[in-house]
């Protein structure tokens, strides 16, 4: 195997045990000999591909923005036409995702920047990417499903009451009195 591979192996490798130990540990708990251990690596491998315990963090939120990119965007629930019910796919998703340990389904970034938000700015930065880039693959959906969920209520509201308009007063009632549809208006 060549080199280049090999390196990229044991990256990834230290990555994925940084992944599993910060959120068993937290971050500042976190030690390169922690991620070492994990990874099965050294720490002259470590040394190679990382010049600090904070470079690694901010590698490791680049690795958990693509794991969690392909995650989500291959999930079943974008298929659904009604963006209602591709907002509680999404959520049941979630749902089905919280089992084992805490440490098995916790969000590397919302550990990560719990901890360091005041003392890390470039991991708090980094967080801040991941968190911000998987709501926004929501916005679309949420922002149809209201648009949605308000043309049901127009088309609902003027079922219910055919013919009348919000404040109009019919021929022999008075403000306040019952519609022969029950509704006062």
């Amino acid at each position: 195997m060549p080199i280049a591979e090999s390196r990229h192996e044991s990256k990834t490798k230290f990555l994925q045990a940084a992944i599993r130990v910060i959120r068993v540990k937290g971050y500042t708990a976190t030690r390169v000999e922690d991620v070492c251990e994990a990874a099965g690596l050294t720490k002259g491998s470590f040394f190679h591909h990382f010049d600090s315990k904070d470079e690694l963090a901010l590698a490791a939120a680049d690795y958990w923005i693509e794991g969690t990119e392909a995650q989500f965007g291959s999930a079943s629930y974008h298929e659904l036409a009604d963006p209602l019910e591709r907002l509680l796919a999404y959520v049941d998703l979630r749902k089905a995702m919280l089992t084992g340990e805490l440490s098995d389904f916790t969000c590397l970034a919302g550990t990560m920047v719990q901890e360091v938000y005041d003392t890390h700015p470039a991991i708090r930065e980094a967080c801040n990417r991941s968190i911000s880039r998987h709501a926004a693959t929501l916005l679309a959906d949420i922002e149809e499903a209201a648009r949605h969920a308000l043309r049901m209520d127009r088309r609902e509201s003027r079922s219910l009451h055919p013919g009348h308009s919000p404040g109009r007063v019919h021929p022999g009632q008075g403000p306040g009195r019952r519609c022969h549809c029950g509704a006062v208006h």
